[in-house]
C-alpha cells in the first residue's frame, strides 16, 4: 500500500515537472518618440510609442522618481532580477554621464535618450495548454547602442535596474490621481489603446496585458529559448479606428459620456456684439488688468494645462506685450484695442454619445493676428482663467455687455456669450486633445513638408480651417448630430 502511495506521488510530481517549464527572459522595448508621416497622416511606427504621452514619457517618470527619492535604483549585475546592489542618486546620475570630447565637458543623458527599456521576467510554459504565464520582475533603463556614435566615451548598455513592484505602486498612485482631475491632458502614466481613442489604461495594465512589442535578448537557461518560438504574445493589434495620432483623444467619464479638450479661435471682427466701441471685449479685459481686477497669465503658447501659480504675469509685462516689432518701419508699435481681434478659447467638451455635446470654457487668450505681426503665426499677449473673468464680466455687464439679446433688446454679460456659444459663426478649431499634444497648424506644416511643399500662408490657413472643420464634424457625429 505504501509503495502504491509513493508511486502515485512520484507520478504526480513527474507529471507536474513535464506539464510546465519555467525560465527567465530578458527583453528590450524600444520607446523612441520620433513619429513618421505616412500617406498624408501621422502615425507611430511602433505600438510602444503609446508609452510616450505628451510631456512625460515612461522613462521620464522613472528618472524623476529616482531624483525625488521615491524609487530605488539597483546596479545591473549579470544575473537577471538581481537586487543585491543599490545605487544612490549620485550613482544613478553618474551612470548616465559621459565626457564629450567635442564640447570638452561632461554630459548627462536625459530621459528621452534612454529610449530602450528592458524587462526581466519569469516565464512559465504549459505544454498541454500551449500557454504562457508571465511575471515581470524588473525594468531596466538602457543607453541605446546607436547613441555611441556621439562620442567615443559613450557606450550603449544598461544604466540601472528597478523592481517592477515598486514601479507598479508609483504608476497606480499617479494614474488614479490623474483620473480625478477629469481631463485628458492631465492623465499620467497611461497607455493609449489602439482600437479605441476613447479609452486608456495604466502603464501597469499595458505591461501585464502585453500591449507592446519586445525583442528577446537573453533566456536563462539558454536551452529554453526554443520554447519562445511558440509564443504569440507581444503582437498587439495595430488596427486603429481613425488615425490614433490625429483623431481627438478622449477621457471616458462613464459608459455614455466622453470628454476632450479643444482650443478655438474667434475673429472678433466677425462677431459684431464683441467688436464695437473700439473692440469692447478686448478693451474691457485690458482695462480690467490695468485696474487690478483680473490677472493675466503666461500660457507658453502650447500648453492647455497651465501651472497658474507659476504663470502669473505682472502688469508691467502685460503692458509690454501690447507692443510688437514692425520689421517694415523697424520700430516697436503700440497696439490699439481694435488691433487685438483674435481670441482663443480653451473649452472642456463633454459628449454624451448619440445625444448631445456641451462646451465648458476653461481659459481665454488675447492674440495678435498673424496679419499684423507678419510672422506667419499669431502672437499671444496673455491668457486668463475663465472662472476669474466671469465675476468681472458680470460686474461690467450694464456698461460693456455683449450688444443685446435681439428678442428682449437687452445686454448680456460676456461670460454667457461664451458659455452659451452665442457666436455669429462657428469658431475655428486650432487644437484638440491628441497624443502629440500638437496644434493643427503643426500637423498641416508636417503634411506639406513631408511632400516638400512650402505653400503661401493663405494656403496653410485654408488647410488648417479644413482640418479644423473635420474635427468639428467628427465631434458632432459622436454626439449624434
Amino acid at each position: 500500500m505504501k509503495k502504491l502511495i509513493v508511486t502515485f506521488f512520484l507520478l504526480c510530481f513527474n507529471y507536474f515537472l513535464v506539464a510546465q517549464e519555467s525560465f527567465q527572459v530578458a527583453r528590450i522595448i524600444k520607446c523612441d518618440n520620433e513619429a513618421e508621416v505616412i500617406e498624408q497622416s501621422h502615425t507611430y511606427d511602433s505600438p510602444n510609442k503609446r508609452f510616450m504621452p505628451r510631456h512625460r514619457e515612461l522613462q521620464q517618470y522613472i528618472v524623476d522618481w529616482v531624483k525625488e527619492g521615491q524609487l530605488q535604483a539597483f546596479a545591473c549585475t549579470p544575473q537577471l532580477a538581481d537586487f543585491s546592489k543599490t545605487l544612490s542618486i549620485d550613482d544613478f546620475n553618474d551612470a548616465r554621464r559621459y565626457y564629450d570630447e567635442i564640447i570638452d565637458d561632461e554630459v548627462t543623458l536625459v530621459a528621452p535618450d534612454l529610449y530602450k527599456i528592458g524587462i526581466e521576467e519569469s516565464v512559465t510554459y504549459y505544454p498541454d495548454k500551449q500557454s504562457f504565464d508571465y511575471k515581470i520582475q524588473t525594468l531596466v533603463l538602457y543607453i541605446p547602442d546607436e547613441l555611441g556614435s556621439q562620442s567615443k566615451n559613450l557606450k550603449g548598455g544598461p544604466v540601472a535596474r528597478f523592481r517592477y513592484d515598486d514601479l507598479v505602486k508609483l504608476w497606480s498612485q499617479s494614474y488614479q490621481a490623474s483620473l480625478q482631475e477629469g481631463m485628458y491632458e492631465k492623465l499620467a502614466c497611461f497607455f493609449q489603446l489602439y482600437e479605441d481613442n476613447t479609452s486608456q489604461v495604466s502603464f501597469q495594465e499595458a505591461f501585464e496585458q502585453r500591449l507592446f512589442q519586445a525583442e528577446t535578448i537573453q533566456v536563462i537557461p539558454e536551452e529554453k529559448e526554443v520554447i519562445l518560438e511558440k509564443e504569440i504574445n507581444y503582437q498587439p493589434n495595430k488596427t486603429v479606428v481613425d488615425d490614433l495620432l490625429y483623431a481627438p483623444q478622449f477621457m471616458r467619464l462613464d459608459e455614455k459620456t466622453i470628454r476632450t479638450t479643444i482650443v478655438e479661435q474667434l475673429d472678433l471682427r466677425k462677431e459684431l456684439g464683441f467688436f464695437r466701441e473700439e473692440n469692447t471685449l478686448t478693451k474691457s479685459i485690458i482695462e480690467g488688468v490695468r485696474q487690478g481686477k483680473i490677472t493675466p497669465y503666461y500660457s507658453y503658447t502650447d500648453d492647455v494645462i497651465i501651472n497658474w501659480e507659476q504663470a502669473v504675469m505682472t502688469k508691467e509685462r502685460f503692458e509690454s506685450e501690447l507692443t510688437y516689432y514692425d520689421p517694415v518701419i523697424k520700430e516697436d508699435v503700440r497696439l490699439r484695442n481694435e488691433d487685438i481681434y483674435i481670441i482663443e478659447v480653451t473649452s472642456i467638451v463633454d459628449i454624451e454619445e448619440g445625444k448631445k455635446i456641451s462646451y465648458t470654457p476653461y481659459q481665454l487668450s488675447l492674440l495678435i493676428s498673424r496679419e499684423i505681426t507678419m510672422y506667419g503665426f499669431e502672437y499671444e499677449v496673455a491668457t486668463f482663467k475663465f472662472e476669474e473673468l466671469v465675476p468681472y464680466f458680470k460686474a461690467i455687464e450694464k456698461e460693456l455687455g455683449y450688444a443685446y439679446n435681439k428678442s428682449k433688446r437687452k445686454k448680456i454679460s460676456f461670460d454667457k456669450v461664451f458659455q452659451n456659444r452665442f457666436f455669429k459663426q462657428e469658431p475655428q478649431i486650432m487644437k484638440f486633445s491628441n497624443i502629440l499634444d500638437d496644434h493643427i497648424s503643426n500637423f498641416v506644416r508636417d503634411y506639406f513638408s513631408y511632400y516638400g511643399d512650402y505653400p503661401e500662408t493663405d494656403i496653410m490657413i485654408q488647410k488648417e480651417q479644413e482640418e479644423g472643420n473635420k474635427v468639428r464634424a467628427y465631434l458632432e457625429s459622436l454626439a449624434g448630430k
